[in-house]
């Protein structure tokens, strides 16, 4: 799992205003969101083309 200091840096900016607690909420909210986009495609998505393949190029 990510430390607050490496995330912190991952958001840069955006992380100033922010407590220790608030990141590490921000973080465990990112791992929830991870788990459940891996578990969707493993078990509905085996077959997804990816988006710059359904593009047309001109």
């Amino acid at each position: 799992m990510l430390s607050i200091k490496a995330c912190r840096k991952c958001l840069k900016n955006y992380s100033k205003d922010l407590t220790d607690d608030e990141i590490e909420n921000v973080r465990d909210l990112m791992y929830q969101f991870a788990f459940v986009m891996v578990e969707d495609y493993l078990n509905n998505c085996k077959n997804v083309v990816p988006i710059s393949a359904e593009r047309k190029e001109k």
